[in-house]
């Protein structure tokens, strides 16, 4: 079978086995690279983390919340324009629900 690589190339059955018997062996001349499938990151210079594991939805809603009132608290931080504009919309939003 023939896969087709990331970069356009194309990769065999017989060239993965082949390779596996020169690395085990010792006479491979290739690199190995530490690539790990994932998301790319969402942010850049944070870490990201992964969380593998459910919960009850109402609980998803806290931390939804949770996440409302931190991203609320630090434009607080930012400028006296952005307090009252800020301020504004989330009476308008706690007066909807």
């Amino acid at each position: 079978m023939e896969y087709r690589l990331a970069n356009g190339s194309a990769i065999t059955d017989e060239d993965i086995e082949r390779e596996c018997a020169e690395y085990e062996s010792g006479s491979w001349e290739g690199n190995l690279v530490n690539l790990r499938p994932d998301r790319s990151k969402l942010s850049e210079g944070e870490p990201n983390t992964n969380l593998y594991f459910k919960f009850p939805r109402t609980d998803a809603d806290l931390i939804e919340e949770a996440a409302d009132i931190k991203a609320y608290n630090e434009a607080l931080m930012e400028d006296d324009a952005t307090r009252y504009s800020m301020d504004d919309v989330m009476h308008m939003a706690m007066e909807a629900e």
